[in-house]
């Protein structure tokens, strides 16, 4: 009788022992399960990076504060070259982001077609070694169908697949071979049914002392945005570029861009609602350069930049972008 008890309290200790063990190996999965919790946000984050998400701008395609688009056009001509401007530019942005500049600022790369795999590899290569590029890819052009016998041209949809965010539509380049204001139209559809973001190209090739040329100006932005929903308005982009400004020995005056700029938003505004018109984004393009581009957005109130012949140029282009992450 008297080891019972002995036995008892034995058996009484041994179980309040072990129920601290118990109650810490359920707390170690609620510990878990909150460390879950505050990961998973990320995972989705990616998720839905990774994933389509239509009728929205997916997180990558959210159009930046300040646009800077590099136009390569038929240039450089070897993938080396290619290679080397875009690892210049890696460089440049890589620098900007250790100095915490340029964070506002979004640059687009539309090299030639048969560059575009190459190029976009070695971006998502970086991405992968924790090299925070934030460069994303366009198109210089698309085709108006999605498939079918039509040799040479490439869809949005294919575009889009093969990793492209942006697509330019209507340049003056385009429009000089016979590209019409309602082909460009269908173009601008076509790209935001691929879930594309639509540059257009709009501009006058001269002026004249009556104004006569912008009654062709306003005729292009109305044409180009008459086949989208109201509310597609917003996932656009307009690129004002005077056809006698490209290629030019200097860009057009900053007071002219703002004066078109103003104009481009007062049409949007009268066939879409002052709300949404303002909320489009209006880049210049012509003759930009390292030397004038702080004028241009600031003064000139641009929404960023579509750049040809100094986009090719890697020093020009690198000197360009720390200019305006110098702002």
């Amino acid at each position: 009788m008297k080891k019972s008890p002995k036995r008892l309290k034995k058996k009484t200790v041994s179980r309040s022992k072990n129920k601290p063990n118990r109650r810490n190996k359920k707390s170690e999965p609620k510990k878990q399960n909150k460390k879950s919790k505050v990961k998973s946000p990320a995972k989705s984050i990616k998720k839905v990076v990774q994933t389509k998400n239509k009728g929205k701008l997916s997180i990558e395609t959210k159009i930046p504060e300040l646009l800077v688009v590099a136009n390569w056009k038929m240039n450089p001509a070897t993938l080396d070259e290619a290679k080397m401007i875009l690892n210049t530019t890696k460089r440049t942005i890589a620098t900007l982001k250790k100095e915490r500049k340029g964070n506002n600022m979004g640059i687009v790369l539309c090299p030639p077609a048969v560059f575009f795999g190459d190029m976009r590899g070695k971006v998502e290569n970086s991405r992968n070694q924790k090299n925070n590029s934030s460069i994303s890819f366009g198109v210089q052009n698309i085709g108006i169908g999605e498939t079918g016998s039509f040799t040479g041209e490439v869809s949005a949809a294919i575009s889009k697949s093969a990793g492209a965010q942006y697509s330019i539509v209507g340049h003056s380049e385009r429009r000089a071979m016979g590209e019409t204001n309602e082909a460009v139209a269908l173009k601008v559809e076509a790209a935001l049914r691929a879930e594309l973001i639509p540059i257009i190209c709009v501009g006058e090739a001269k002026k004249d002392e009556q104004g006569l040329f912008l009654i062709d100006f306003e005729k292009q932005i109305r044409i180009a945005v008459s086949r989208i929903k109201p509310i597609d308005i917003e996932r656009i982009v307009f690129a004002y570029e005077p056809l006698y400004a490209i290629g030019a020995a200097q860009a057009v005056t900053a007071h002219q861009i703002y004066e078109r700029n103003v104009l481009i938003k007062k049409i949007l505004t009268d066939m879409y609602g002052k709300e949404r018109a303002f909320k489009v984004k209006i880049l210049y393009g012509g003759s930009v350069d390292a030397s004038n581009a702080i004028d241009i957005v600031f003064n000139g109130n641009a929404g960023g930049l579509l750049i040809g012949r100094a986009s090719i140029k890697p020093e020009e282009f690198s000197q360009l972008l720390k200019n305006l992450s110098s702002r």
